[in-house]
């Protein structure tokens, strides 16, 4: 039996007769969850000819990932998102290459949303926009109706593309290439 059962029981023998329940605190700060299908997205191993072109760079193709966050009690979520940064956007691999993360599609509560950057200091947001491209070091805010959404289910769905360029795109042996992202809820 847990501690929080056993002082409910304890705190019901103890009330008066009267038969009216003692109320019972709740906690006021949310417990919450993250997690991401699977945790790992593998793009298996590419030959120069299997990758594609795409603006420029060659490209092993997308991938998907869901993100899903999950509180207690309604909270505004704002996430950070951090990683090995390449300029303004995510390393992939040792060499040049990035990897583009966009948020494609966000849900809170089952509804859609809208996105946007964290700036100056954590209290200023840019513009909400309902796909956002996800840049190391920084935050974002989730906005309903351009003010800061309060929920207890936010779901993400992310794609992942990872982009190479020159002699990353035509190895002349085997390179590993990998990279990470690390969300983090904010308070």
């Amino acid at each position: 039996m847990n501690l929080r059962m056993m002082s409910y029981l304890l705190a019901l023998a103890l009330s008066p007769a009267s038969g009216a329940l003692p109320d019972i605190p709740q906690p006021a700060v949310p417990e919450c969850s993250l997690s991401a299908g699977g945790g790992q997205v593998d793009f298996g191993r590419s030959s120069p000819a299997q990758l594609r072109p795409t603006a420029g760079v060659m490209t092993p193709g997308v991938r998907r990932l869901m993100v899903i966050v999950s509180c207690t009690l309604a909270q505004e979520m704002r996430l950070r998102a951090a990683g090995p940064a390449s300029g303004a956007a995510f390393r992939w691999g040792e060499g040049g290459g990035t990897l583009r993360i966009h948020i494609a599609r966000a849900l809170l509560d089952g509804d859609d949303v809208q996105l946007a950057r964290i700036l100056a200091g954590d209290s200023r947001t840019g513009d909400a926009v309902s796909r956002l491209q996800l840049r190391p070091g920084e935050g974002i805010v989730v906005l309903r109706q351009g003010a800061p959404a309060r929920g207890r289910l936010l779901t993400l769905s992310l794609t992942l593309e990872p982009l190479l360029s020159g002699q990353e795109s035509h190895p002349r042996q085997r390179v590993r290439t990998d990279g990470w992202l690390d969300l983090t809820l904010l308070p």
